[in-house]
């Protein structure tokens, strides 16, 4: 263990969808130290153009490096397809993003007809659409870009009837054409996990990236030597816009006490 391992793992995204990256570093990491940076105020990116992201996630980043963070997660699959090589290139700590996990998703496909829900920033990147020339064929995959999904997770809007009809009309393709397993290709999918199973039909696999994002975390820190033993220091909340909803849904979601810092 170095002397940077004590140091924070920064993690940011537009909004709330980072935490559940966040969720599963927690729980596989258990005593590495999280600080996450949201930039609510300004989301969603997945609409914006690539130097309108950049200029946001930087707001973020560098907040997170004047607090000495020793790696960096990108829990936003609209930022990692548009920025994750430069921040690679410019950033002297590790950086890890997140991916559609469309590798899995083949993987735990019966059919080999696959769903991929997401901004339509990402499934329209060359990134992604480089990452699924590799499957098809034999895989045959459907995009299904989902502008308003991201919003119902912001305002705490998960279950409810207005979320339910919008996921029904945005996941019509997907149930036209028989996926039988769906990659949630943005963050903040996970939160609706429950309404999306109801609204596919029943049996529908939904595989969430974020446990395999905190696994290759754990291998980053390891290659570095910026793997933590001991957390002695405290989880942190950043967010731009902060306000009253803001802070209770950060409880609801993380936990009672947790409270955001503005950015």
């Amino acid at each position: 263990m170095s002397e940077l391992s004590h140091r924070p793992v920064g993690i940011i995204d537009s909004g709330f969808g980072g935490l559940s990256v966040a969720r599963a570093v927690r729980a596989y990491l258990p005593e590495e130290t999280l600080y996450y940076a949201a930039d609510c105020a300004h989301a969603p990116w997945g609409e914006k153009s690539d130097a309108a992201i950049q200029a946001r996630v930087m707001v973020l980043v560098e907040h997170l490096l004047a607090l000495d963070i020793k790696a960096l997660v990108i829990a936003c699959n609209t930022a990692t397809v548009t920025l994750r090589p430069y921040l690679k290139s410019v950033l002297s700590i590790p950086v890890v993003g997140i991916e559609p996990a469309l590798e899995e998703s083949f993987r735990r496909s019966k059919t080999q007809r696959i769903g991929v829900m997401g901004t339509t920033k990402t499934v329209t990147s060359p990134a992604y659409l480089a990452q699924k020339a590799r499957f098809m064929p034999p895989a045959h995959i459907v995009d299904c870009a989902c502008p308003g999904l991201m919003e119902c997770v912001e305002r705490g809007d998960f279950t409810g009837a207005d979320t339910r009809h919008l996921l029904e009309t945005l996941t019509r393709p997907l149930v036209d054409a028989q996926v039988d397993t769906v990659a949630l290709a943005c963050t903040h999918y996970p939160f609706l996990k429950e309404t999306i199973a109801e609204v596919l039909p029943a049996g529908t696999t939904l595989v969430d990236p974020a446990p395999e994002i905190a696994r290759r975390l754990e291998v980053r820190l390891t290659e570095a030597n910026r793997l933590n033993t001991k957390r002695t220091l405290t989880d942190r909340f950043f967010t731009t816009g902060v306000n009253e909803h803001r802070q209770a849904l950060l409880k609801t979601l993380w936990r009672e006490d947790a409270q955001f810092e503005g950015i």
